[in-house]
């Protein structure tokens, strides 16, 4: 629940008609999807913040493996990425129960002398202990106010917020980050503590490399091997942290292309609504004519595109985020897809379309989720049905591949697929271009979501084609049941027994 939208009929006695009541509900459902695209559009935007920020501390310590300058570029870097107004590298004394302090950033010396000589111990500093025992970033908002910063020489500095971060590397914790905000509070996030903690587990892996230079450089032992090997774990660091950069631009670009497409596509139905339903108001259609019903039944149709449009959004978000399980039946593949033919007669009719089903008399069982699979078949006839040309032909043949899958195919007549557009139409949001500019109506989530649901229960699609020849996608299902080991492959349950 985001919000609400609410209309007033300021006319005495006048209510809403259930055409009114239905624009306005499918109107709020618009906008709540929009709200959640530009939610999605900024956490991405964050993401892309926070990989450039990793990016730039990496970059920065891998070109020394001098221990101090490496902490004082850390400290310098974090205090920039989180807006801090100071920041100090202390370093753990485990056999003295205390964290000195080792490099600073925009940090007095009135402050950083008196802990030079008078380390920070961890009982009388709870929220260095806290987290070194959480393993993660800790905070206080309200430094006058917080207990857990009752220190004396905490107290004296008068700062109001501050962030630490502990730097763990090997699950052995080495010293923190310590950042803090003189004049004025400050609020922090999920993100910033998420960011903070990627910082620090740089700095840990940064004073990691150093030490283990200066000990091989004490000892004189492999040099040269060990530097380049260090050399090489940071470039390979690098590179990941590029390749991470690179990816959420490319998501960015996506979702910006996403969002194109999605409006332009809802933005047709609704203006249909909008118009068809103002012309009501306006007594243009009068009392039930014949000029009505067509504006009703328009209505309906652009209606039950959007909620379709909606759907496969949000299939796919489900996907995505593995909310989608399946419930395995044994039922027959060949019922099931007489069912779906059925319901797709009236389409295919429109067009006069023949459609055939052969198979049937084998009684193909299969076990599976049948509603997933019903989706998957209602997609896969459905696209067949959109892209074949007036008097074509669609046909549904089921067959038995092995002893253990069974399967599906679905041959059109329709105009065919490029070879170079074949190995993408899977793709999410991928279109097949149809003519020079045009492309396929839709969103492009159809086939994607279909190859989901498939590899769900095990099975594999694939589809075959050639340009002026129609089409044919065929997919596997298991016979029998299936089981999900822990690394998350769908494994045979009758070869476990």
């Amino acid at each position: 629940m985001l919000g609400a939208l609410v209309l007033h009929q300021m006319t005495d006695g006048k209510g809403f008609s259930d055409a009114q009541v239905f624009l306005a509900s499918t109107i709020a459902g618009q906008v709540a999807l929009a709200i959640e695209n530009a939610k999605l559009f900024q956490a991405t935007q964050d993401r892309l913040r926070e990989s450039e920020t990793l990016l730039a501390v990496s970059q920065s310590i891998s070109s020394t493996l001098d221990l101090r300058e490496t902490l004082q570029r850390v400290a310098r870097e974090a205090a920039v990425a989180s807006g801090a107004d100071s920041s100090g590298a202390y370093l753990l004394d485990a056999a003295q129960g205390v964290i000195r302090p080792f490099a600073s950033h925009n940090l007095p010396g009135w402050v950083s002398e008196p802990f030079q000589r008078n380390p920070l111990s961890l009982r009388a500093f709870p929220l260095v202990q806290e987290a070194f025992d959480r393993r993660t970033s800790v905070f206080s908002s309200d430094v006058p106010a917080d207990p857990r910063c009752a220190h004396p020489a905490v107290r004296r500095l008068a700062f109001k917020s501050c962030l630490i971060a502990p730097m763990i590397v090997k699950e052995k914790f080495i010293g923190v980050l310590f950042l803090v905000w003189w004049q004025k509070a400050h609020a922090f996030t999920p993100e910033q503590l998420q960011l903070m903690d990627g910082v620090a587990r740089q700095a840990a892996m940064a004073i990691d490399n150093a030490s283990a230079y200066h000990e091989i450089e004490a000892l004189n032992i492999s040099l040269e091997d060990k530097i380049a090997q260090r050399t090489r774990e940071l470039a390979e660091i690098n590179r990941a942290l590029e390749d991470s950069h690179r990816k959420l631009q490319e998501l960015d670009r996506v979702k910006s292309d996403f969002l194109l497409n999605v409006s332009h596509e809802l933005r047709t139905p609704l203006t249909a609504i909008k118009g068809s339903v103002d012309n009501m108001l306006d007594g243009i259609t009068g009392q039930l004519s014949e000029l009505q019903e067509r504006y009703l039944t328009r209505v309906q149709a652009n209606a039950d595109r959007l909620v379709r449009m909606i759907n496969d959004l949000l299939d796919l978000a489900r996907i995505e985020e593995g909310r989608v399980r399946v419930t395995p039946t044994l039922f027959s593949l060949g019922g099931l897809a007489s069912e779906v033919l059925d319901s797709l007669r009236p389409v295919a009719a429109e067009k006069s379309l023949e459609l055939g089903l052969t198979g049937r008399e084998q009684q193909v069982l299969v076990c599976a989720d049948r509603d997933k699979v019903g989706q998957v078949l209602l997609n896969l006839i459905g696209n067949a049905i959109k892209f074949t040309a007036l008097g074509g032909r669609v046909d549904v043949e089921l067959a038995g591949e092995d002893d253990e899958h069974a399967g599906v195919r679905i041959t059109d007549t329709g105009e065919g697929i490029p070879p170079e557009e074949l190995p993408r139409i899977f793709d999410k949001f991928y279109q097949v271009q149809l003519g020079i500019q045009a492309k396929a109506k839709g969103t492009g989530l159809g086939l994607s979501i279909a190859k989901s649901l498939v590899e769900l229960h095990g099975g594999r699609i694939w589809a075959d084609s050639q340009v002026g020849r129609g089409s044919t996608f065929v997919f596997t299902l298991p016979r029998r049941p299936q089981i999900e080991d822990r690394s998350g492959a769908v494994r045979d349950a009758a070869r476990d027994t």
